[in-house]
């Protein structure tokens, strides 16, 4: 039972955090609801990945 008010709540702040990002809030929501607290994990990666792939370009590592 604690389980699932737990992921309906990471389901609900995924939701707001992909809507404010502009990523897809309804695969994002569905994957929190079957998957929990996980899914946050999952998706600051993502975000984060998806954000140096876009912006990785521009920033030129010393060597």
């Amino acid at each position: 039972m604690i389980f699932v008010i737990l992921a309906l709540l990471c389901a609900i702040t995924i939701y707001t955090q992909a809507l404010k990002t502009g990523m897809p809030q309804r695969r994002w929501f569905t994957l929190a609801l079957f998957s929990g607290p996980i899914a946050l994990i999952l998706f600051r990666v993502h975000y984060r990945r998806a954000w140096l792939r876009r912006c990785g370009n521009l920033v030129r590592w010393l060597p």
